[in-house]
């Protein structure tokens, strides 16, 4: 079914709700206003290599064109398209509008994540993500939301003068987005004229709209001549933090990775370590006097994803801060070694000491709850990455520095948000324990880093 709006009527900042009547009133045509940073221009050839020209080049394997940029985006246009279902199962991403309608790369990663957990089909966006033709690689291409497919029409023009010139679909009829209208239908553009649609979900082939993977080649663009790199204005989870201080959407050969990306909260960016450890939290019970120091005077009311019940914590939320105070309660002063083992704060300790994969010791932490709580919302961006890695991902129960009492802490168990809280101390958490793998609890330290 078609609405009565145009993409040209939209903005670049829109707020999309999820009806086609609340759609914003005119104020600039996209894709009017925009510099062009690095010589780039929509209709540019991108091969596989890297290069991106404005000629076709003779035995170099052209993968997409340039679609759209600005100067924080650039998308590229895949060759190839296929008509397909959204999802046969009805499936829905359940991101905010504003989310929704902007980043086809979330919202497809999300889709494909639930297909795998459900075993149900979400055929667009599945395409989409699994598309390794003409030189580009696997899980790179997504569906694009509704924003990204209004920014490849504002520059269908020269993208079909490109894709004709390789004989290549070119982009024309009705595009499926990224963007879920409501359980059964999803928002789709036309080529010809910008015009808005939803269409359903779970429809005969002959009825099914068109399907264009796209890729983002942000990081394509930091790559300098002189085959350098920078770290991208925008930082998001999932990238990649070097020893030496870059950060970047790829993973590059012969630079040390020593952490992946978490959260990114204003000017602090949150790195997760590549090595985790199962520990006691502690092996000493709080005093009175610690307490009170690693206390404020905020409190938190959250509630328990699992059962629902109100949970009340008043707790410093800098992990750094509260594991920098239980080395200093147990060690007596930074950098002294520790006497007596019964009085070791061992999760915290270890977080402490760690300076694997490049990160320079007593940098690292144990994050406190609402830190973890904000690595738990940002897991389908890091556990990939880590992947990538080859390094453990986030799955089971994780410490957190945040105490509970002066003789229980926090935990979050990343499979599914659950928080609880549990002993310091407990002869069951230590490695070779035949104990059930369920109750195993790890230690994962955290870098903060300052965005530049």
């Amino acid at each position: 079914m078609n609405s009565q709006f145009s993409f040209e009527d939209l903005v670049d900042g829109w707020n999309l709700s999820i009806k086609p009547e609340d759609l914003p009133t005119v104020i600039e045509k996209l894709g009017t206003v925009f510099d062009i940073p690095n010589g780039l221009a929509p209709g540019m050839y991108v091969y596989a290599d890297g290069l991106i020209s404005s000629e076709i080049i003779k035995g170099r394997q052209i993968m997409a064109i340039v679609g759209f940029v600005s100067q924080s985006k650039v998308l590229a246009v895949c060759l190839r398209q296929a008509r397909l279902n959204w999802s046969s199962h009805y499936l829905e991403t359940r991101l905010d509008d504003t989310q929704e309608m902007r980043s086809g790369k979330e919202a497809t990663r999300i889709l494909v994540n639930r297909v795998r957990a459900m075993g149900a089909n979400a055929e667009a966006a599945e395409w989409c993500f699994e598309y390794d033709q003409d030189g580009v690689k696997k899980h790179e291409a997504f569906l694009p939301s509704l924003l990204e497919l209004g920014h490849i029409f504002s520059n269908r023009q020269v993208i079909n003068a490109s894709l004709q010139a390789l004989y290549a679909e070119r982009l024309d009829g009705w595009y499926l987005s990224s963007c879920s209208y409501d359980f059964y239908n999803a928002w789709e553009l036309r080529m010809s004229d910008g015009e808005l649609g939803y269409r359903g979900k779970n429809l005969r082939a002959d009825k099914c709209a068109l399907v264009r993977p796209i890729l983002d080649l942000t990081s394509f663009s930091l790559k300098k001549e002189d085959n350098t790199f920078e770290t991208p204005k925008e930082i998001l989870p999932g990238m990649y933090v070097y020893a030496d201080g870059l950060i970047y959407p790829e993973i590059l050969q012969n630079r040390q990775v020593m952490a992946v990306v978490g959260s990114v909260t204003g000017s602090e960016v949150l790195a997760l370590c590549l090595q985790q450890k199962r520990l006691a939290w502690g092996c000493f019970y709080a005093t009175p006097d610690l307490l009170i120091r690693v206390g404020n005077d905020k409190e938190e009311i959250i509630s328990c994803p699992r059962c629902g019940e109100i949970l009340i914590f008043h707790q410093e939320a800098d992990g750094k801060k509260l594991t920098r105070c239980f080395i200093r309660h147990t060690r007596g002063f930074l950098g002294e070694k520790i006497n007596d083992k019964s009085q070791e704060a061992g999760s915290s300790a270890w977080c402490y000491d760690y300076n694997q994969d490049g990160v320079e010791k007593y940098s690292a932490f144990l994050p406190s709850l609402t830190e973890l709580r904000a690595l738990f919302a940002n897991k389908d961006a890091i556990n990939p990455a880590l992947k990538a890695l080859g390094s453990e991902v986030l799955e089971g129960w994780y410490w957190t520095s945040s105490l509970y009492d002066a003789r229980h802490a926090w935990k979050l168990r990343m499979n599914d948000g659950t928080i609880e809280y549990d002993k310091v101390w407990a002869p069951e958490y230590y490695e070779g324990s035949s104990v059930d793998i369920n109750k195993k609890i790890y230690a994962r330290p955290v870098l903060k880093l300052k965005r530049h």
